[in-house]
């Protein structure tokens, strides 16, 4: 079965990585969403962005995520 790559080549996937403190987990996605679907998000307004970037939790550390966005522009 053939497969979707993650980002078109040529493109850069802008990978940031968010270490948090405990017991602030759900104020910390919930204030990060607030942001994100926000008009004041400028990334969203950037035509270098591709595709929206996505929240990652990491499955072994929960006190760490990731959001992972691809780019048109290394910049």
């Amino acid at each position: 079965m053939a497969q979707e790559p993650l980002a078109t080549k040529g493109n850069y996937l802008h990978i940031y990585d968010f270490k948090i403190h405990p017991g602030v987990e759900a104020e910390f996605i919930k204030e990060f969403e607030d942001f994100d679907y926000s008009d004041g998000n400028p990334m969203h307004k950037s035509s270098a962005q591709v595709k929206d970037g996505v929240l990652l939790r990491d499955t072994l550390d929960p006190l760490r995520f990731y959001l992972i966005a691809e780019w048109s522009d290394i910049e």
